[in-house]
């Protein structure tokens, strides 16, 4: 869950990238503002774009629409609870009784 699921009373703004599921680098995301701040902020975003890509949007857009988003998040569930499996077992073998280790309870944490 996020904060803004918890937000009741409309105060929360809701940032969220791309980055992690699409391509790393392509500075894509979006924004869930308070309904008072959205005008304001939509148009700063007017004013102020000159850097997204339309066509970088329109890619991400099909992306997501074909359902290929899924895909490679599944592939990347794996390649990453492989490389935390890689990382706890080196630190038993190598760290044992050198440092503590708390088992995450989620996250990219590896």
């Amino acid at each position: 869950n996020s904060f803004k699921s918890l937000d009741q009373n409309d105060r929360v703004i809701y940032i969220k990238s791309f980055s992690k599921i699409f391509l790393p680098g392509i500075r894509i995301g979006y924004l869930i503002p308070p309904r008072k701040f959205r005008e304001n902020i939509q148009n700063s975003k007017i004013n102020t774009d000159i850097a997204t890509s339309s066509l970088m949007q329109r890619a991400l857009d099909l992306y997501i629409r074909k359902g290929m988003w899924k895909d490679y998040i599944d592939m990347l569930n794996i390649k990453y609870r492989d490389m935390y499996m890689y990382m706890e077992k080196c630190i038993v073998k190598y760290l044992k009784g050198k440092v503590d280790f708390i088992k995450p309870g989620g996250g990219l944490h590896f």
